[in-house]
């Protein structure tokens, strides 16, 4: 059975003419009511079968685009979500989120039907998936990621300033030996943020130039530490930071 426009306004106890103002996108309805009226439309499959009012539904959503391990990885990526769908809504959009696997990445149905204005990835995305994200046409915004070899629109902090600022703190409470902790290989962020490390040991005269690679080998973790943290394995995180000589010396 088809469903009509009568459908949609019995389902929510507005009129006929109410449904009919929203799905074409004119004034006469708050903001508020024209997306309640569009998500009850597609939810119905209404949008599905009037193609015509796809592009009016598509405005009002944004897809948000997560890897699923981040939401067990700490307070960090909630508080980006909460963000973006506050604001989002601020501006009249719906929040759609989808996780995903890296290594089994699926495009999610409202993007491949285009029923999104724009897509948010949060957290990193490999170059494969990007650019299959990139080949369907809906905008795509990278939050705290980057790519080099599939250029694209990005938000990111101020990595390199922060940790320089980071570490100049810690250098003026009296500390001499500091080491880096933070995964290069996997991602941008990081190595922005070891580039403000390292900056910051050399301004400050912590090390010379000479041997600032062999200063930050003895204190720092650089490389197959990641996959413990976004795990959770504190045991195992413990177990090698006691491997660093300076605890002993």
């Amino acid at each position: 059975m088809k469903v009509t426009m009568k459908d949609i306004a019995n389902k929510l106890g507005i009129s006929i003419n109410a449904v009919s103002i929203a799905l074409n996108d004119k004034p006469g309805v708050s903001d508020e009511m024209r997306l309640e009226i569009l998500k009850m439309a597609d939810k119905m499959g209404y949008i599905n079968q009037k193609r015509q009012y796809l592009s009016v539904y598509s405005k009002s959503n944004i897809c948000i685009l997560m890897q699923s391990y981040y939401a067990d990885t700490g307070h960090f990526y909630s508080i980006v979500l909460r963000s973006i769908v506050e604001q989002a809504k601020v501006f009249g959009y719906f929040s759609i989120l989808n996780y995903f696997e890296d290594g089994h990445f699926v495009v999610p149905e409202c993007i491949e039907e285009r029923k999104v204005a724009g897509i948010l990835v949060v957290g990193k995305i490999s170059d494969s998936n990007l650019l299959l994200l990139k080949n369907i046409g809906v905008p795509v915004v990278l939050v705290d990621f980057t790519s080099l070899c599939t250029p694209c629109d990005c938000v990111l902090t101020h990595n390199k300033q922060g940790s320089y600022m980071m570490t100049t703190h810690v250098i003026n409470k009296g500390y001499q030996r500091i080491g880096f902790f933070g995964d290069l290989d996997y991602s941008f962020s990081f190595e922005d943020r070891f580039i403000g490390f390292k900056q910051s040991l050399l301004k400050n005269n912590i090390v010379s130039y000479s041997k600032v690679d062999e200063y930050i080998q003895k204190y720092s973790f650089l490389q197959g530490i990641e996959e413990y943290v976004l795990t959770n394995q504190i045991d195992k995180i413990i177990e090698i930071l006691n491997t660093k000589n300076y605890q002993r010396s």
